[in-house]
């Protein structure tokens, strides 16, 4: 049972989706990294700082807006619960920006001084624009997944992707700083949200008929571990991938933050590239596998993480050795020292482009309580790393290596949770 599980999995079907979605990724990011050389030359260091603190607090709020009720759209057995769990997670979304507005009218006055970025008082006020147009693809991302239409995913991610670089290049001839990286992110956003919705075309009649407020409590209800565990786990999850960018603008001012941005832009490109087609591809399919005889993720999983490090570890170490050269013949010489971040970070994006694609394991198996203790920890190393650097005086290099160092280890203990989570899950689950 187990084989023939592996071989569907691996056959032309399975292939034909990471292509596709590779496909669209990799045309995406080209686009934003061939496009990266005119934005280094219109934005500074310190303005792509700026930015970077709007996108992670973005990024991170916008992972945790909806409670992660849509994690369950592509797994639930029925289109009707499917379809109130969608109109659950854009109602939830909408709910949570508006409570985010009301947050920042508060504290209007501190967020500048304690992010130690004066700039970023005006561009606050465009966070919940931000939270809620990246909340909607999300959503709209795991719909898709459960309708198979990965080519959807593909195309709308290249409208998107598009529409973000032309519009921030366009914008930046204006000379408004950060407000214009800013205000492109949101309006390229918004236009694949467009495209995703029109390619969608069942999308609509799905809501209209199947939503009632009878279901969307009993879908709320049934999946209730989602925002109890999962919300909490994908908030230390979010914040251990993007905080660093917030923490290292508030300790070593926006243009090292915009350095270590440019680093993560170019370094996320494989991750990108391999990592979120793989992840959204396997999600799919092992959720499949997993209905119909867990016994067979162990091997699976061991298989596709074998064949990610042999793909991925002659790529990353060239790029990583030649980083700093490569960042100073491409966007200029102000950015030499983000090539210098990139040297050391490679070897954590390695790590992380073998394990994460298949930490969605941990959900499918429904050990989400793993994942957020793990989470947890690693938010918690990085942040104290960070923190006594800052304490003891390090340079913003040796902070950043830290944190690497921190990284790394984080991400070897996820290797092991997500072994010890299918082995608890198979003494449970004896083979058909």
């Amino acid at each position: 049972m187990p084989n023939w599980l592996i071989t569907r999995l691996a056959g032309k079907q399975f292939i034909k989706n990471i292509l596709l979605m590779t496909a669209g990724t990799m045309l995406s990011q080209a686009l934003v990294i061939a496009a990266s050389p005119i934005i280094t030359r219109i934005y500074t260091p310190a303005e792509l700082g700026t930015f970077t603190v709007y996108a992670s607090a973005s990024a991170i709020l916008a992972v945790i807006a909806s409670l992660r009720y849509e994690l369950a759209i592509p797994i639930t057995k029925d289109d009707e619960s499917a379809a109130n769990l969608l109109f659950l997670s854009l109602l939830l979304l909408c709910l949570s920006c508006f409570s985010l507005g009301l947050a920042i009218w508060i504290f209007k006055e501190d967020l500048g001084r304690w992010l130690n970025d004066q700039d970023l008082g005006i561009s606050i006020w465009l966070l919940p624009l931000g939270v809620i147009v990246s909340g909607i693809y999300n959503i709209l991302t795991y719909w898709s997944v459960r309708q198979k239409k990965f080519s959807v995913i593909a195309k709308t991610k290249f409208v998107q992707s598009f529409g973000i670089t032309a519009i921030q290049i366009g914008i930046g001839f204006l000379q408004i700083k950060s407000l214009g990286l800013i205000a492109g992110d949101i309006l390229g956003r918004t236009l694949g949200n467009f495209h995703f919705y029109y390619l969608n075309s069942g999308l609509r009649k799905a809501i209209f008929d199947a939503v009632s407020w009878v279901n969307v409590f009993e879908v709320a209800n049934r999946y209730i571990r989602f925002p109890l565990i999962s919300t909490g786990s994908a908030l230390f999850n979010s914040a251990g991938l993007y905080l660093p960018s917030i923490l290292l603008a508030a300790m070593y001012g926006p243009q090292i933050a915009g350095w270590f941005a440019l680093g993560q832009r170019v370094v996320s490109l494989p991750i990108s590239l391999l990592g979120k087609s793989v992840a959204n591809v396997y999600f799919n399919e092992a959720a499949s596998v997993y209905n119909q005889n867990p016994y067979a993720l162990m091997p699976l999983l061991k298989k596709l993480m074998v064949r990610m490090l042999l793909v991925s570890v002659l790529p990353m170490t060239i790029f990583g050795l030649t980083a700093p050269w490569l960042f100073q013949v491409v966007f200029g010489s102000s950015w030499i020292e983000a090539g210098h971040y990139v040297r050391v970070l490679s070897i954590t994006y390695l790590v992380q482009l073998v394990v994460v694609p298949f930490s969605q394991t941990l959900n499918i198996i429904e050990r989400q309580d793993l994942q957020f203790f793990w989470d947890i920890g690693r938010l918690l190393l990085i942040s104290a790393t960070l923190f006594l650097a800052k304490r003891a005086n390090w340079e913003a290099f040796d902070a950043i290596l830290a944190y690497t160092l921190a990284s790394l280890f984080a991400y070897l203990c996820l290797i092991a949770i997500i072994h010890y989570g299918l082995i608890k899950l198979n003494t449970n689950s004896p083979p058909l």
